[in-house]
């Protein structure tokens, strides 16, 4: 695209427009299914509001889940691809999609732990108190998920606002990376 006349800038404003747009369209349409039946499920013998709010928690913390996984790694790649250059960045993108994939079979290995210790270290009492998984997205997007709800714990908001500011991050770093990225890969 670099030959045609189309302002770099431009370019760089509709690719990260097309990347904003397949992560909403992959993490909305993965999520608003389960969203709507574990909502109504959660709230059987309760409000059609909690079941809406429900509903609308799962939506936003799974969604979120997602899009900073995403993000996080287009902010990774995009970082090193600035860094590194293209010929570099091809060398080493291999190892760096090895590394992802063993990150993620470690964080399967991790969950379980963490779903068995999540109400004792929450509740800071208890036979399986970890303070080491309040370090983790999974509790990052469950502290939002319990915010949508209402929640007045204060780990719990903690826990939301580090989501938020993972997200954030995340989305940021992207945004700044990719037209670097793009202008080192147009140079070389």
């Amino acid at each position: 695209l670099g030959v045609l006349p189309v302002r770099p800038a431009t370019i760089v404003r509709a690719k990260l427009t097309a990347l904003l747009a397949y992560v909403s369209i992959v993490v909305i349409s993965m999520h608003a299914l389960a969203s709507v039946s574990f909502g109504m499920f959660l709230a059987t013998d309760n409000t059609l509001t909690f079941a809406a709010r429900g509903i609308a928690a799962h939506l936003v913390a799974s969604c979120f889940a997602g899009a900073f996984t995403l993000l996080a790694v287009a902010s990774l790649q995009g970082c090193l691809l600035a860094l590194l250059g293209p010929r570099l960045f091809q060398w080493v993108s291999s190892s760096l999609q090895i590394g992802l994939v063993a990150l993620i079979l470690l964080a399967l290995f991790w969950l379980p732990e963490i779903s068995v210790a999540v109400n004792d270290t929450l509740a800071g009492r208890g036979s399986h108190v970890e303070p080491w998984i309040l370090h983790t997205p999974p509790l990052w997007f469950l502290g939002i998920y319990e915010w949508i709800l209402g929640t007045s714990d204060p780990v719990l908001r903690r826990l939301a606002l580090t989501g938020v500011a993972a997200i954030a991050a995340a989305a940021a770093l992207t945004v700044v990376t990719y037209p670097l990225a793009y202008r080192r890969l147009m140079v070389e």
